[in-house]
């Protein structure tokens, strides 16, 4: 949710993914929402730990930060979500795909919780106000990049930033399996991909994950 999602469900297994917690899995959230709440109430306590925002708010609300740390545990999750008045509203749980038939078995959550997204590239451009985006991997390696290191030469190149001194931050995605679930209470179930106590600004904005 927190991250470029880009590969396709079909709809039963979409709606198994986001259905009710099982009573296991609602008491491992419980026990991480606690935690992740004492420790990262507010935006200035996730950067302090190393988190910074790299996406737009999107539709449901969600703003999110990473630590670009993608082997997470519970107590150390790759993404971090807010909302518009900073207060912290879920997480983002990652792990490496080393096969992609094969989902992580972890915490005692179902494994089709967990979603597949494949290597993309974010970058931030400083122009005024900070604005985020997204690109494939394939058009960044097009316009002469290296996904393994990443710089702000191919942003340049495509015409989505003028000089390197307007790109504030450029990072790959890696392939991962995303576990993400709320961390406030959502009447809908941990794992719905729309939370009713979250405010949203902009329920037609395009998605801020998706790439250009």
């Amino acid at each position: 949710m927190a991250a470029l999602l880009l590969m396709s469900c079909l709809g039963a297994a979409r709606r198994e993914s986001t259905s009710p917690p099982t009573a296991h899995e609602a008491r491992f959230i419980a026990v991480v929402a606690r935690d992740l709440s004492g420790r990262f109430p507010t935006v200035a306590q996730a950067r302090r730990a190393g988190y910074f925002r790299y996406t737009m708010e999107d539709s449901a609300g969600i703003i999110a930060y990473a630590n670009l740390h993608w082997n997470a545990d519970p107590r150390h999750p790759s993404q971090l979500w807010f909302d518009e008045r900073g207060r912290l509203i879920g997480a983002d749980f990652s792990q490496y795909v080393h096969n992609r038939t094969k989902r992580p078995v972890l915490w005692q959550i179902d494994p089709v919780r967990w979603t597949h997204f494949f290597q993309h590239v974010h970058f931030g451009l400083r122009s005024g106000n900070l604005r985020y985006g997204a690109i494939y991997v394939e058009k960044f390696r097009a316009a002469g990049g290296n996904p393994e290191h990443p710089s702000a030469a191919p942003i340049i190149r495509l015409g989505l930033a003028k000089s390197t001194k307007d790109v504030r931050f450029v990072f790959t995605f890696p392939e991962l399996w995303v576990l993400s679930f709320w961390v406030i209470p959502n009447p809908r179930g941990a794992f719905a991909e729309t939370n009713p106590n979250v405010p949203t600004r902009h329920k037609s904005v395009r998605n801020p994950h998706l790439p250009l």
